[in-house]
């Protein structure tokens, strides 16, 4: 029985070794080459020795992966034996295929990521891409080369033909192909596990093993819950001084202060942004919080921290801690808009900004036809310029209005038409991207023109900024979401117009996109009358604030500045990094062994404690808001469906609304009894013999209608989109209900829908 046992363990007999050896032994050859390649890409100097060293992940990972599985199957079906041992073992070898093959995948995929982006992959990169694979496919396959496809195919072949394979005996050979497997882990394990080169490390674990460790850094979580003074709401009323100055905000998609003329006149890209700055304040230090889009609007819009996760929580109900500067701006009687010519659902951007209080969002499918496709998120920034002009000139009361550039956004392409320059001293996708600037800044300049040419431009006040920067290898980070360093965060900014006239100046200090916000509202006059901004006034004399940062997903890096010195928390990532920016403004010297452990550990723990003093205030709140949504309202029913669900009063948020764009109207409803199915909302949009119908889940699907309590009254905002041809003029809003995949819900008076009000519809 021993003897047998140790044949089994020793030499592996039986029907699978050669298909789950092949079956294995192909794909990690070809992840183990690849690795390699990219290896010698980021470092070309690397050698045979440091290659080897950083693929003993995948040797460790790949050995005992095939390994156990070998032995597993061989004890359970040593000879081939028919009956249910038989059938068992051949159904775990069918899964071993298909399980090897996903892991192949998920590793060559973050093999080619770290290419592209300069980072692994993570659970946040995976839960990004999986939430909405058709907004992400064209990101993805923008980076795609055929020879990947080559790649999947091949290792696909080796992982997945072997599961047909019958052998029911083995030469020695294929008996010495197991023990050459385990011949490099064996000299690896010699060393300890040896370490490769720095710059190399990130790449050493294996996907699994990297995803397991980047699961085990998120389960030490912690929130800590904000002062009770943070959570007073936010109130602004006119002060003495008030001046409803209109006020234009212009965001530089990815533009990095370093990229433009104006702050390296070498380059020459930016001429529009360089006059512009001649009756200008130009901030020499302006950062991002969160080198990501999405999240730099909300610092900069809302004048507070972003939720430091991935997701865009902020874009659902509850999700905002305090009143943002549209909601407060309208409080002071401004009209408010937003422009960009990307998709309006990507990352929930209508959502998002519906939460801001703007009260009208355009986006590509009501920005007008004909303009060229630059990217997978929209078309050229040059499609803003007329619906955003026009409906400034048409306001009688002050406005608001924010632009978000897209051209200069990876991959940097810029229409057919447009001048390409050669830049010297750079080449690839940086000497894309210049010329992509070039472009938004010829559009900035044609924006200021248009507000002067419609007689705005002498009571607007005017701020143009980036929302984050881009790397292009500078710290071997490549775009944006994890660049820390100052590529990523530094970012222009310039201030003109309205109360700043005649007043040209550089502004020094460093200074936060949070500091925005206070600073817009002194200079038309605000006056705060209660609520937390953490920002300052940044036309003051500058302080040494510090300044906190957080890469986009979460549990990679953390940065903390203080005065000129600057610590970087990579988690496991890599190594801990610190910067005196005084003297190396590049950041190219890591000063971090000049600190002490305790040091080190003290700058740690209060980067950390501030994520979780943020992220507590943003859970509290949320809370808050779920908890305290039902209410009491005596208020009689309107209309009821089924006998169960009441509406009490609905109205039209957005009474004006262009073909193409979404809009939200906000109803209140109730129910008399306990739901136990899921319900949604029904909307339709009905002008003549046309509709357009959609449906939604009532709170946005965070409090579902089965866990309503009969008898209180919810508060819903409800969004409906028309479709690009939508015809102009007035149109009816109505709604409605269904149960979540079963039947339309019926009014007990009859019919289907109720009338919310009328909307004007607007050509695109």
């Amino acid at each position: 029985m021993l003897r047998r046992l140790l044949q089994r363990l020793v030499l592996f007999p039986g029907p699978h070794l050669r298909p789950v050896l092949l079956g294995n032994v192909v794909p990690w050859l070809i992840l183990v080459v690849y690795r390699m390649v990219v290896c010698r890409q980021e470092v070309p100097e690397s050698t045979f020795q440091d290659l080897l060293r950083v693929n003993y992940g995948d040797v460790e990972w790949w050995w005992g992966w095939a390994f156990g599985w070998i032995l597993a199957l061989s004890l359970l079906d040593p000879v081939g034996e028919t009956g249910w041992r038989s059938r068992l073992a051949w159904g775990l070898r069918a899964l071993m295929h298909v399980l090897t093959t996903l892991v192949f995948v998920i590793s060559l995929l973050d093999l080619q990521f770290y290419a592209v982006t300069g980072s692994r992959g993570d659970w946040d990169a995976i839960n990004v891409l999986l939430s909405d694979l058709p907004q992400f496919w064209p990101v993805v396959t923008s980076e795609f080369k055929p020879w990947h496809g080559a790649l999947l195919t091949v290792a696909g072949i080796f992982a997945v033909l072997p599961a047909i394979w019958r052998a029911r005996s083995h030469s020695s050979g294929w008996r010495l192909g197991v023990w050459l497997l385990i011949l490099p882990v064996i000299y690896l394990e010699t060393e300890g596990r040896p370490k490769p080169r720095r710059e190399l490390k990130t790449l050493q674990a294996s996907a699994p093993e990297h995803l397991y460790w980047d699961g085990i850094e998120r389960l030490g979580e912690q929130l800590i819950p904000p002062d009770p003074a943070d959570l007073a709401p936010r109130v602004v009323v006119p002060g003495p001084n008030f001046h409803p100055y209109n006020v234009v905000v212009v965001f530089l998609e990815s533009v990095g202060a370093a990229r433009t003329s104006l702050y390296d006149p070498k380059l020459m890209n930016t001429p529009n942004l360089q006059e512009l700055a001649k009756d200008a304040l130009i901030f020499d230090q302006l950062y991002a919080v969160v080198p990501h889009t999405s999240k730099a609007l909300v610092s900069s819009l809302c004048g507070h921290w972003p939720n430091l996760v991935t997701d865009v929580r902020e874009a659902r109900p509850g999700g905002l801690p305090a009143a943002c500067l549209p909601e407060l701006f309208r409080s002071l009687g401004y009209k408010t808009s937003f422009y960009q010519p990307a998709r309006e659902e990507f990352e929930d951007r209508f959502r998002l900004l519906h939460q801001f209080g703007f009260d009208q969002y355009r986006a590509v499918d009501s920005l007008p036809a004909g303009f060229e496709e630059v990217n997978y998120f929209g078309i050229e920034d040059q499609a803003m310029l007329q619906p955003g002009l026009d409906w400034s000139a048409q306001q009688k009361d002050p406005f608001l209005s924010v632009y978000l550039t897209l051209t200069s956004h990876h991959d940097y392409k810029v229409p057919e038409d447009w001048p390409i320059v050669d830049y010297p001293g750079v080449s690839g996708k940086l000497q894309k991207q210049l010329n992509a600037i070039a472009y938004v800044d010829d559009f900035v300049g044609k924006l200021i023109q248009g507000y002067k040419d419609r007689g705005l431009y002498e009571n607007t006040l005017f701020l143009v900024l980036g929302d984050h920067g881009e790397a292009f290898g500078e710290h071997g980070r490549y775009q944006h979401d994890l660049a820390i360093w100052e590529e990523g965060l530094h970012v222009p900014a310039m201030l003109f117009g309205g109360p700043l006239r005649g007043r040209s100046e550089r502004v020094g200090g460093a200074w936060s996109q949070i500091d925005l916000l206070p600073t817009l509202l002194k200079l038309v006059g605000a006056e705060i009358q209660s609520g937390s901004f953490p920002g300052a006034d940044m036309l003051a004399p500058p302080s040494d604030p510090v300044l906190m940062h957080s890469c986009w997903r979460s549990h990679r890096c953390l940065a903390r500045r203080e005065g000129e010195r600057k610590f970087i928390d990579h988690y496991r990532d890599r190594n801990a990094q610190f910067f005196d920016i005084s003297t190396d403004p590049l950041e190219r010297k890591d000063r971090v062994e000049e600190l002490s452990p305790a040091e080190r550990e003290r700058l740690r723990e209060d980067a950390r404690n501030w994520r979780y003093r943020v992220n507590g205030r943003y859970e509290v709140i949320r809370a808050d808001y779920l908890q305290n949504l039902p209410k009491v309202d005596p208020r009689p029913a309107q209309a009821t469906w089924d006998g169960r669900i009441e509406v009490i009063g609905c109205s039209v948020q957005t009474p004006v609304v262009p073909s193409g764009a979404s809009a939200w109207a906000s109803c209140t409803w109730r129910t008399n009894e306990v739901l136990r199915e899921g319900w949604q909302v029904r909307t339709r949009v009905r002008s003549g013999e046309l509709s357009a119908e959609d449906r939604w889940f009532p709170v946005d699907g965070l409090l579902p209608t089965w866990s309503w309590e009969p008898g209180f009254a919810i508060d819903d905002s409800i969004r409906f989109k028309l479709p690009a041809d939508f015809p102009e003029g007035e149109a009816v809003l109505e709604v409605g209900w269904a149960r979540f995949g079963g039947r339309v819900s019926s009014r007990d008076d009859g019919g289907d829908w109720w009338p919310v009000g009328t909307i004007q519809v607007l050509p695109r």
